[in-house]
């Protein structure tokens, strides 16, 4: 174990140690962080452009251009358009052990976009169409201090306590309306219900009645039907009666 924080009586700090620090910091990302001009770009003429200042984290490695840097972009080429990378690339002579970090543009070619090296961080990628830089779109995340994400949390914080309580306010609303219409339907059912019942009293009634109609008449019919038979049985027998006198 080292100190890190504190005299050690000897050289005892390592660009490594800051690293890690800054990596549980930060994170142990790419970013930029949200200070000086953030890497705002400029375009200079058809194949500068100027980077302005800002404070880049490569992995826990802070990098810092404090005024701007210019990157020469590779000329296009008429009816040819491509997608360049402008990155940052970190090394190390693994003799010395010297560390540093540049701004490398990268060509692309009209088929195939820029690739950046493994351990670049992309930082703009420039479109060209022609002989023209037609955009330069930043790849970054930018990170925002601690006062500026306490100051969006409450931001955040107060928005989402004013939606929650508008929301919270519709929702009862909601339902004391929706209650009130369930009282009004169950009034109209237990009405319709009555109806209903008396409808289907009625109904009963009728039916009931004319059943006692139609019995009746199918007596009545079968009686006059039966005492025309008789009547017919006797006039039969007294025609026989004549028949066998004469």
């Amino acid at each position: 174990m080292k100190l890190i924080t504190g005299e050690a009586g000897y050289a005892q700090i390592k660009s490594v140690d800051d690293m890690y620090i800054n990596q549980g910091i930060v994170g142990t990302n790419d970013y930029v962080l949200s200070v000086l001009d953030k890497l705002e770009t400029e375009l200079l003429s058809d194949n500068v452009v100027r980077i302005k200042s800002g404070v880049i984290s490569h992995g826990g490695r802070y990098s810092i251009i404090a005024s701007y840097e210019d990157v020469k972009i590779q000329n296009g080429t008429q009816g040819v358009n491509r997608t360049d990378l402008i990155v940052l690339r970190y090394s190390k002579d693994p003799t010395t052990g010297i560390e540093g970090t540049t701004l490398v543009p990268i060509k692309g070619s009209n088929s195939t976009p820029a690739v950046a090296l493994h351990g670049d961080f992309v930082l703009f990628k420039v479109v060209l169409q022609g002989v023209n830089i037609v955009s330069i779109r930043s790849q970054f995340q930018l990170v925002k201090g601690l006062i500026a994400l306490e100051e969006y949390m409450n931001a955040l914080n107060t928005a989402l306590s004013g939606k929650v309580t508008n929301l919270t306010t519709t929702v009862i609303n909601n339902y004391n309306e929706l209650n009130k219409r369930m009282v009004t339907l169950s009034a109209l059912a237990a009405k319709h219900e009555k109806e209903l019942a008396e409808l289907k009293y009625t109904v009963s009634n009728h039916y009931n009645e004319q059943n006692y109609k139609i019995t009746r008449l199918s007596r009545t019919v079968t009686d006059n039907y039966n005492a025309f038979l008789d009547k017919t049985n006797f006039l039969m027998k007294k025609i026989a009666e004549i028949e066998g006198k004469i």
